[in-house]
């Protein structure tokens, strides 16, 4: 019995892995918005053209969610209750708008795929709010100046924020499809 839990315990640490705080945001790549094509492919999924996240299938459901873990540091007890996964929670909302209104929707400027790891670059919560003036300025130089839609169309405060202009943007994408 001891045992058991011996290895259950290092499989939640080793699922639930923790490193060393990161550092201060850093600008978006100029090329190769996202890390995670490779691993997209070798699930059948093309970064560049991502299918609603309802339908991709139920074998590939766990190790898509593996590169969801790997781009934000995350691990399945951020999203999902622990023994309920197909729990509804807040995360899973928003994790699933994100995929819908970002990945899905949005390139960098030079066309390369947008992801997880374009904007959290490896960090669950990745922005310092408490300055907010230095928040605007620095997602004007790395959201609204190096993304685009892939419709050609230009990215703006509003992409994300909506009009009228909303700070809070994970409480409505929480609020988006809690229905």
């Amino acid at each position: 019995m001891e045992l058991k839990v011996a290895l259950a315990l290092s499989c939640l640490a080793v699922a639930c892995r923790r490193p060393a705080p990161a550092p201060a945001p850093q600008p978006l790549p100029r090329t190769g918005g996202t890390r995670q094509t490779a691993a997209l492919a070798a699930l059948g999924l093309d970064a560049r053209d991502l299918p609603e996240l309802s339908a991709v299938d139920a074998r590939t459901m766990k190790p898509l969610m593996d590169t969801f873990d790997d781009s934000l540091d995350a691990c399945c007890e951020d999203c999902h209750v622990k023994n309920d996964p197909k729990a509804p929670t807040d995360a899973k909302r928003i994790a699933s708008e994100m995929w819908r209104r970002y990945s899905r929707d949005l390139v960098t400027i030079d066309g390369a795929p947008v992801y997880c790891d374009s904007c959290h670059e490896g960090r669950l919560r990745f922005l310092d709010r408490s300055d907010p003036k230095a928040l605007s300025q620095w997602m004007l130089a790395n959201y609204v100046r190096k993304l685009r839609r892939k419709d050609g169309s230009r990215v703006e405060c509003s992409t994300c924020h909506g009009r009228p202009f909303e700070p809070r943007i994970l409480e409505n994408l929480w609020h988006a499809r809690k229905g």
